[in-house]
């Protein structure tokens, strides 16, 4: 637990100088296995924290609900700046087990967001809302004590509101993401340690700002209602 404490203040020092427009969140790639199956997880992600849940409401269909909460704040040039993200998702989609360990899944989903740059020493503020739609596939290897994978999502962004300063505009600004990540749980049955590490790539010019890299740390813990455990 030391070690992963170390490594999630590496990553909240890491973002905590920057300001975005867009912020990838992480990739919900909770490997289900059967009706009745929830996971639950928290992590560290841009130097905010992502939440994530999955459930397995029938057999071979899964639910998401998933969330990033950043506020940072830091000094650029003797000015105090606070800027972040606040975002919510929802997905939907199919899981199925290939072989005894190894699991297959692919979700649709859609979330909405808003990013936001204030500095109160020079007046100044920028709030930016956008939406989001992304289709992601996943497989990995199951076992007990450790799960590991890789997911890739497709997303497009659609900034369309922009408040800078009293000026409101509605800039219709849409970009395509590629984003894939390598994730890994380790520890008891139920309760592990996570940790995911990828990139987002801009198909079109990136016209707005964005952290190219996706890596987070954190825990999890899955359980089962009915189903067959």
């Amino acid at each position: 637990m030391k070690k992963l404490f170390i490594l999630l203040i590496i990553i909240s020092l890491f973002y905590s100088c920057s300001t975005y427009v867009y912020y990838p969140n992480g990739l919900n790639a909770p490997l289900l296995k059967e009706k009745g199956d929830i996971q639950l997880s928290l992590s560290l992600l841009n130097g905010g924290v992502d939440i994530q849940s999955a459930y397995s409401p029938i057999k071979n269909l899964g639910l998401q609900i998933n969330a990033n909460l950043t506020n940072l704040n830091d000094t650029e040039v003797n000015t105090d700046r606070r800027s972040g993200n606040y975002y919510f998702e929802g997905a939907a989609g199919f899981y199925k087990p290939l072989n005894t360990n190894t699991i297959f899944e692919a979700y649709i989903g859609t979330g909405a967001g808003r990013t936001f740059t204030h500095s109160d020493d020079a007046g100044t503020y920028r709030n930016t809302n956008y939406f989001k739609l992304y289709g992601q596939v996943d497989m990995g290897l199951k076992w007990k004590y450790i799960n590991f994978g890789l997911a890739m999502r497709e997303g497009l962004v659609n900034i369309y509101k922009n408040d800078e300063d009293n000026i409101i505009d509605d800039p219709k600004i849409f970009e395509m993401f590629f984003e894939p990540a390598i994730f890994m749980a380790v520890g008891a049955e139920k309760f592990k340690a996570k940790f995911q590490l990828g990139y987002s790539q801009s198909h079109f010019s990136a016209i707005f700002s964005y952290p190219f890299i996706i890596m987070s740390a954190g825990v999890e813990y899955k359980f089962s209602i009915g189903g067959n455990k």
